[in-house]
């Protein structure tokens, strides 16, 4: 095994590299700090966000003027049966249309109404009104804006770097130990703030949405740390068909079939 072969003070060290660790160190570099990002994949593809979807729920009330945030936020926690953290809840609903603006005007293109000035907003499971907001080209499309917008803020990346542990200085984390994945080489990051947004842990389960990536390394290098974690059964859910069979024609069949032609599963 290689020794120890880079340190890296910063000021901001963002641990993640999917929307929420692309979202925090934009955010960070605003402030003009050096911010350094630590992905263990390469940026923008790693981890659950690029197979989630990518839209996000707002209440603009583009679609049904009687939506607003307190209605989200209604919808929210009762369709979580209560279970959800209401101040993390409020937050989230509060913050949410100023982001999806953010997103806009660094270059991810929504969907909007005929007169190209409101929101295309689409009634989504557990919504009293139509609320989500697609994207043009999905989750792919917005985190390839948000790698380029990373980039282009002069964040220093490190792709393909796994951390392993944070260390503390007394009862303060000051830093993190990572080894990249492909060369087998440490790295020591110092840091006075670090975000750990490097996704959950759904590796665990038979079936996955996300890719392999996400194992939970975030929550260990936490526990460890001292962090108190908590609703850790509450790992990362999609609903998705069964496995069993074709639930949706395929596109463009019915078409090719009307002129007599056969289909076979190849």
């Amino acid at each position: 095994m290689n020794g120890m072969r880079k340190i890296i003070d910063c000021d901001v060290l963002i641990i993640g590299g999917g929307l929420a660790a692309c979202m925090a160190a934009l955010e960070a570099a605003k402030r003009g700090v050096r911010v350094v990002l630590v992905d263990k994949g390469r940026l923008g593809r790693s981890g659950s966000s690029p197979t989630s979807g990518g839209v996000p729920q707002a209440a603009f009330g583009h679609a049904d003027p009687r939506d607003s945030k307190e209605m989200h936020f209604k919808d929210t926690v009762i369709g979580g049966e209560f279970i959800p953290h209401q101040q993390i809840v409020r937050a989230v609903v509060n913050e949410v249309t100023d982001r999806v603006v953010e997103l806009e005007e660094i270059g991810l293109r929504f969907k909007k109404q005929e007169n190209g000035k409101k929101f295309y907003q689409e009634k989504r499971l557990g919504s009293s009104y139509a609320r989500s907001i697609p994207p043009m080209g999905g989750s792919v499309a917005m985190l390839g804006t948000l790698r380029k917008e990373v980039l282009n803020r002069e964040v220093e990346v490190h792709q393909w770097t796994m951390i392993t542990r944070l260390f503390k200085n007394g009862d303060r984390v000051s830093g993190a130990i990572g080894i990249n994945v492909q060369n087998g080489e440490f790295s020591l990051f110092r840091a006075k703030a670090i975000v750990l947004a490097a996704g959950s842990a759904i590796a665990l389960e038979k079936y996955t949405s996300a890719n392999f990536l996400t194992t939970g390394d975030a929550y260990t290098a936490a526990f460890e740390a001292g962090a108190k974690l908590a609703n850790l059964e509450f790992l990362e859910f999609t609903l998705v068909p069964a496995p069993g069979g074709l639930t949706i024609p395929m596109a463009g069949l019915s078409p090719f079939t009307s002129k007599g032609g056969r289909f076979f599963n190849a």
